[in-house]
């Protein structure tokens, strides 16, 4: 008899091993399919970013002004997040070119037909990613990319645009953006106007 029950004790054993496995790998199989659900039905392979402007300005002669644009890049997504291709453009919006006057005269609208926006006449443009650069950013990590504009102090509105490629889109022009208009506010001062700052903040995903 102490023999049978030993023998019934160790396939007893045998059995809740071999459930205790089976269940390990049911678990195992389940997180996966749940994973593979995340991140393909819910889109978290995918890059977020974040976008945000901080824009100063101050006088430097008497005849130029220092814009000073800084754009902060945040990973909000699970994956990493590169930058390969990512610049800041800084254009005039007053005084009115001429051109645009007599378009604002003839039409009543600067935007062009099947155009969102206005192609404000171009002061700079600073490239961070150039010469095949990248820059890495861990989910959560944030980047400041800084540029600094010399314009005339004739221009009294700015418009920024930071603009930031989502490289997991070959072959389409998808990213992330931020515009900014401001006003360059002098006072009709001829020295070093007053240190102004501006910031604006943006979300968005590609999918």
């Amino acid at each position: 008899m102490p023999l049978a029950r030993e023998e019934t004790v160790t396939q007893l054993s045998g059995v809740l091993t071999d459930l205790e496995t089976a269940a390990t790998v049911i678990a195992i199989i389940v997180g996966g399919i749940w994973s593979y659900l995340l991140f393909v039905r819910q889109r978290l392979r995918y890059p977020a970013a974040n976008i945000a402007h901080e824009i100063s300005t101050i006088g430097i002669t008497e005849k130029h002004i220092l814009v000073n644009v800084a754009a902060s890049i945040e990973n909000k997504g699970k994956v990493l997040l590169r930058l390969t291709s990512c610049f800041t453009r800084l254009q005039r919006i007053r005084p009115l070119d001429e051109d645009f006057s007599l378009i604002m005269e003839s039409r009543g609208d600067l935007v062009e037909d099947g155009e969102t926006e206005v192609d404000w006449p171009l002061l700079g443009v600073r490239d961070f990613c150039h010469e095949g650069g990248m820059i890495e950013l861990e989910p959560g990590e944030k980047e400041e990319l800084v540029a600094d504009f010399v314009i005339g102090r004739d221009v009294r509105a700015i418009v920024a645009y930071t603009y930031v490629k989502n490289m997991t889109k070959p072959g389409r022009e998808i990213g992330w953006s931020r515009t900014t208009i401001r006003e360059v506010d002098l006072s009709g001062t001829k020295g070093d106007p007053p240190h102004v700052t501006e910031t604006g903040k943006a979300e968005s995903t590609s999918n």
